[in-house]
């Protein structure tokens, strides 16, 4: 049996996996080692000692990122060598990137270690680009079923109509883009939501796009998705949006003005607003949920009633202070609750004891937050960092 003792742990943290023989999602820690991918269930706010599965590395294909799952824009596939698929989702992009890198990297090693060549690049004989036809990657762009999904978004005080989502809010229809863009004076927030944040935790932006082109796989690479979105603006088929992006723009060498970032603003071309086979959709957040996010994670929660510990999507906000939290097992996007952070205490909990409101053995990087309507709540961070890092994070709210 695999101990944590026995290996040598390259990173660890909560992933969501979907079940193999009865496909929902269940949150699971995972542990990544040299040569295999541990997961374990949380029970208690506790990790079980048992080990509940494990993810042979060798020749493993790893695809990321996929976006064929409604709802779960943050989803990578792993692919063992006997065609075994395992479906895991992070809690953002970064994350769920950070994950595929280290994975990606164990499986190189264990190629180099095996007498295999490792090819961080691709041949570029191999390259797509050379054969690509920009006017077909514009209609990938609009089709109605895989193509770029049309919505409307505020950021900064000001309203996009048309404009492309940083998630993928329904299967096959992953992005949206900018249309039009129109002076608003009293809102914050951008307009389409995943767990609260698909568009202002990661705006039309783009990262979203490069992430579009790497899983139709019009490219094998980011890099070269970058060389095609950059070709897509150089042709006028699409613009800049917001200071980053024009800037880019204007300093960057031609293979590279577009920028694979999560605060780069990109738009279609004026001429193509009239196109028709993409209808814009609007859907508007609450108030609430109109603040930028500034943090999101897993953590454990202490249940009000029943007192049980769940792992939730936390997601914490600014302009207004809100904190949110999810079900990540679930595929609705609206948060399970949440509250104001105005007036609220956040202490932290010390860890040499049960302290007191909390059931059960539960210790160890604990901290509460108290509402102004006086609701307790008892939150766990998987390691003391995190939780020093989210009690900083609110701190500035409060």
């Amino acid at each position: 049996m695999d101990t944590d003792k026995q290996v040598n742990i390259l990173r660890e943290g909560f992933l969501v996996k979907r079940g193999h023989v009865v496909q929902n999602w269940k949150a699971r820690w995972f542990v990544l080692t040299p040569d295999k991918l541990l997961y374990y269930k949380y029970e208690g706010s506790k990790r079980d000692s048992c080990q509940r599965g494990k993810i042979l590395l060798k020749d493993c294909v790893i695809t990321c990122p996929f976006l064929e799952y409604e709802n779960r824009p943050l989803v990578m596939k792993l692919q063992t060598k006997h065609g075994v698929d395992h479906y895991l989702e992070a809690c953002s992009r970064e994350a769920r990137d950070e994950w595929a890198a280290d994975i990606n990297a164990a499986v190189n090693n264990l190629q180099t270690t095996n007498g295999k060549s490792k090819t961080d690049k691709p041949d570029p004989a191999e390259s797509q680009l050379n054969n690509i036809s920009l006017s077909k990657v514009l209609d990938s762009m609009y089709d109605v079923h895989s193509g770029i999904k049309l919505s409307n978004l505020v950021e900064q005080g000001s309203t996009y109509s048309n404009c492309f989502s940083g998630e993928h809010l329904k299967q096959g229809t992953p992005l949206t883009f900018c249309n039009v863009f129109q002076p608003h004076t009293n809102c914050k927030a951008l307009l389409i939501l995943y767990y609260g944040c698909a568009i202002m935790c990661d705006p039309p932006t783009g990262s979203a796009v490069v992430d579009w082109l790497v899983f139709m796989q019009l490219v094998l690479t980011r890099v070269e998705a970058v060389t095609l979105a950059s070709a897509l603006l150089e042709e006028g088929f699409l613009r800049t949006v917001g200071q980053k992006s024009v800037e880019a723009l204007r300093t960057a060498g031609l293979s590279a003005q577009f920028m694979d970032d999560s605060t780069a603003l990109y738009s279609f071309s004026d001429s193509l607003k009239k196109r028709g086979s993409v209808k814009a959709e609007t859907s508007l957040s609450a108030v609430e949920l109109s603040g930028k996010v500034i943090k999101r994670g897993y953590l454990l929660k202490q249940g009000h009633r029943r007192k049980n510990w769940k792992v939730r999507l936390f997601v914490l906000r600014s302009e207004p202070a809100f904190l949110h939290y999810y079900d990540p097992t679930k595929d609705d996007i609206s948060p399970v609750g949440g509250f104001s952070l105005r007036g609220c205490l956040v202490s932290s909990l010390e860890d040499n004891g049960v302290p007191s409101g909390v059931k059960g053995n539960v210790q160890g990087n604990l901290f509460k937050i108290i509402t102004q309507t006086d609701t307790h709540y008892f939150i766990q961070a998987p390691t003391h960092q995190e939780k020093m890092d989210w009690l900083d994070a609110m701190r500035s709210q409060c």
